[in-house]
């Protein structure tokens, strides 16, 4: 809400949703969202993610809009990351702490920190995609 809130006034707000993270031991950075009205996400953050996050896979939300639709569709830099492998007990009642990918969320939780630190290095500018 404050960023939807805010966004007129904070030209160089990015917004990276924390989809599952820890559930899954592979990460996957959303590209696109829709079937029909395809709406890519932002190509800024998407090369920040994947400049520390080698690895991760591409994700397309194809059967449902995703959490960043709304800050896309609001003109504000967005997209998610997203865990992906095993992770049957998402949204059921085994859907516990116990349940997370501790090592996962770890090498997760630091990749996303690089992520930040890197957006937020003097020599790199992160003021829109366009």
């Amino acid at each position: 809400a404050f960023a939807l809130e805010k966004a007129p006034g904070y030209k160089d707000l990015g917004i990276i949703v924390l989809d599952s993270i820890g559930s899954g031991e592979k990460l996957a950075i959303a590209t696109r969202d829709g079937t029909i009205l395809r709406q890519r996400t932002s190509t800024k953050l998407n090369s920040i993610l994947r400049a520390v996050l080698p690895k991760a896979g591409s994700y397309w939300f194809t059967h449902k809009s995703a959490d960043h639709l709304p800050f896309l569709q609001a003109g504000i830099m967005a997209t998610t990351l997203i865990s992906q492998g095993e992770h049957d007990h998402d949204h059921t009642m085994n859907d516990t702490f116990e349940a997370l990918n501790t090592q996962a969320l770890t090498e997760h939780t630091e990749g996303i920190l690089k992520a930040i630190e890197y957006a937020n290095s003097s020599w790199f500018s992160i003021k829109s995609d366009n």
